[in-house]
């Protein structure tokens, strides 16, 4: 993946969630593709909004001649390719990002690492020295 790339699409998006009220962005490369993925949601974004259309056509036309050896594609609701873990977002609350987070976390791994025994050492208390 060209870092450039990816910086150029990072700085479009930030636009594009500046320009249309209610979007939600999501931006992920995907490596088996080699193909930048992005999902913008909610739907309707692209439903009956010609302006959104054309800018989103305009990020497509330039990132096509800028690099020419990169593949973007743009994804929404119920799309085959679907963005498994994004590097990037914009639009999504605190909390939408919290729980995603923690979905991610293997609670029982963790529990097995907290699980394991400590040697205990027989040893003298002085609670005196406590108080």
């Amino acid at each position: 993946m060209n870092q450039k790339a990816k910086e150029y699409l990072l700085d479009q998006l930030n636009d594009l969630y500046a320009r249309f009220e209610g979007i939600k962005i999501r931006y992920e490369f995907n490596e088996d593709l080699y193909t930048h993925i992005i999902e913008i949601l909610p739907l309707k974004t692209y439903e009956g909004n010609q302006d959104y259309v054309l800018a989103e056509m305009k990020i497509e036309e330039e990132f096509q001649s800028l690099f020419e050896e990169e593949e973007i594609l743009f994804v929404s609701e119920d799309s085959l390719n679907q963005i498994k873990e994004p590097s990037f977002s914009l639009g999504y609350d605190s909390k939408d990002i919290f729980t995603y987070f923690f979905e991610q976390i293997n609670l029982p791994e963790i529990e097995d690492q907290f699980k394991q025994e400590l040697p205990v050492e027989d040893s003298y208390i002085d609670y005196a020295l406590a108080a």
